[in-house]
């Protein structure tokens, strides 16, 4: 996957559409493809890649969505998908492209080490 960001960069840069000054980074609940009961006929469970999560007294199961993009066009500049569960904190600097300037980030990335 790293390779293939690469070549994103490479080719927007050839066409002077990535600044680079800057990069914001965020994340997103996504569902899972299936009901998170749903069991193969062993018995097991269908996705066992999928999390879960309380949120405001409710479990939801499924994935985070981790995204980069480009400060000034929008462009993404990493993305990662990772279990519910994972902490935020966890992926943060595997989001940050090299070239990043600066880094805008919501509260739930705050933490000493990127402070």
């Amino acid at each position: 996957m790293d390779r293939q960001w690469r070549e994103v960069d490479r080719s927007l840069a050839a066409r002077d559409l990535s600044v680079k000054k800057g990069v914001i980074i965020d994340s997103t609940l996504v569902e899972p493809a299936c009901r998170p009961e749903s069991k193969r006929a062993d018995g097991e469970p269908v996705d066992t890649d999928a999390g879960y999560v309380k949120r405001k007294d409710r479990a939801i199961s499924g994935y985070k969505i981790y995204i980069s993009t480009d400060d000034k066009q929008g462009f993404i500049r990493r993305m990662e998908l990772v279990p519910i569960t994972e902490n935020d904190q966890r992926r943060f600097g595997e989001l940050i492209p090299d070239d990043a300037g600066r880094v805008y980030a919501d509260k739930g990335y705050t933490f000493e080490e990127h402070d």
